[in-house]
């Protein structure tokens, strides 16, 4: 029925709102089932429709009314953020880059009563760069979380970057890692608005039903911050990338990233728990982030601190029920318990990946590493749970 539609819309050039409604419909539907290509497919010949009619380019719009300018503005940032979570794989990336969306920033969508009227109405933005003009304000949850998918895929690319002897070390200014996280705390001024001290528990939500389209966006939101934090930082990654500079790691880095790691591991299990029936996000890409947080949290499990190791074993628990959760809706997701169950059996057999095992203290670790070595099979289920390779 719904491509009938679509076809019918086709075949007649019409493109409103209800097309591109039903197209992001399907993608979305596609991708949870596993056709990853097809989902992108459908998304990318409804960008080459708006592209075609000048809906990137802000200037296109100026001569609609208000409420047709907000409509197409909102389908177009619609069609980039589902590009951007369709194109966490290596070979698939996004259809149209970010540069070419030179639109209105959408500052649409929902808000908090008490922090609509500090939104920047005014914002303009080119996805050319992720600097900020700094006459740019508070950003709406909306315009936060395209911002951050924007970011998202640079984190694909850093995570799925082949590193060589003559590669720039992940600690050092101009690593692709360093200019992700300097792009991050360049957001964070504009995300204070949103920030877990200000609105408070989601929970709220129960008593008030109005909040739930934000909190909903917000949970996306935060869940995703942390993620991308947590593959920055995350400990299999820093061995498959520093395997050329053994020798000559800066141990406090070492330190350091695995305190961060785990800090942002810890944020999205206590998101997920705080996730009630009716207000509980059912999408696969987050799925796909608490997959790895669960990594992270089976990691510390190998922890010498008996505490630890305890409280690491409870998180990895909570992910591993939020994600039998969601592969109820969407049986894909099985395949990603299938793969976290195989880790954390296989735990017996190895050791920890960490470099060094004293925490993060702000002192400076003695100059030792640990000697680390991890299975092929244990590489590969990693390397396939950060490409959700179980939705291919």
């Amino acid at each position: 029925m719904a491509w009938r539609h679509i076809s019918q819309h086709y075949t007649n050039f019409e493109s409103d709102e209800t097309f591109f409604e039903g197209l992001c419909l399907l993608a979305q539907a596609d991708f949870a089932d596993g056709r990853m290509e097809r989902a992108q497919a459908q998304v990318a010949y409804a960008l080459s429709v708006v592209q075609s009619r000048g809906w990137l380019v802000k200037d296109a719009l100026i001569i609609l009314d208000g409420t047709v300018i907000r409509q197409q503005n909102g389908i177009v940032w619609t069609l980039f953020m589902l590009d951007r979570v369709f194109s966490g794989h290596t070979k698939i990336w996004p259809t149209v880059p970010a540069s070419s969306f030179l639109l209105l920033l959408h500052q649409a969508g929902p808000t908090l009563p008490d922090t609509s009227q500090r939104l920047d109405s005014s914002a303009r933005l080119s996805m050319a760069t992720v600097s900020f003009d700094e006459s740019v304000g508070m950003l709406s949850i909306t315009a936060v979380n395209i911002e951050l998918l924007c970011l998202w895929q640079d984190v694909v690319r850093f995570i799925f970057q082949d590193t060589q002897p003559t590669s720039v070390p992940l600690w050092s200014d101009g690593s692709s890692r360093s200019k992700i996280v300097i792009s991050l705390l360049d957001l964070e001024p504009r995300m204070k608005g949103h920030s877990y001290t200000i609105t408070g528990s989601p929970k709220q939500a129960n008593k008030n039903p109005s909040l739930r389209p934000y909190f909903l966006s917000w949970l996306f939101h935060q869940i995703l911050h942390s993620a991308m934090y947590c593959c920055l930082n995350h400990p299999f990654l820093v061995l498959s990338k520093t395997r050329y500079t053994r020798g000559r790691l800066p141990l406090t880095f070492l330190q350091k990233s695995y305190h961060d790691c785990f800090i942002h591991s810890n944020w999205i299990v206590r998101h997920i728990t705080e996730m009630e029936k009716d207000l509980r996000l059912v999408d696969p890409f987050i799925a796909h982030l608490v997959a790895i947080a669960a990594t992270v949290q089976l990691e510390h499990t190998l922890s010498k601190d008996k505490s630890i190791a305890s409280a690491a074993r409870r998180r990895f628990q909570k992910c591993r029920e939020y994600l039998i959760d969601m592969a109820k809706i969407w049986p894909n997701v099985s395949g990603t318990i299938s793969q976290s169950d195989d880790l954390a059996s296989r735990l017996q057999h190895r050791g920890t990946i960490r470099m060094t095992e004293k925490e993060y203290d702000g002192a400076m670790p003695p100059h030792t590493t640990e000697n680390l070595s991890l299975s092929d099979h244990d590489s590969q289920i990693m390397w396939k749970l950060f490409g959700h390779e179980n939705f291919l």
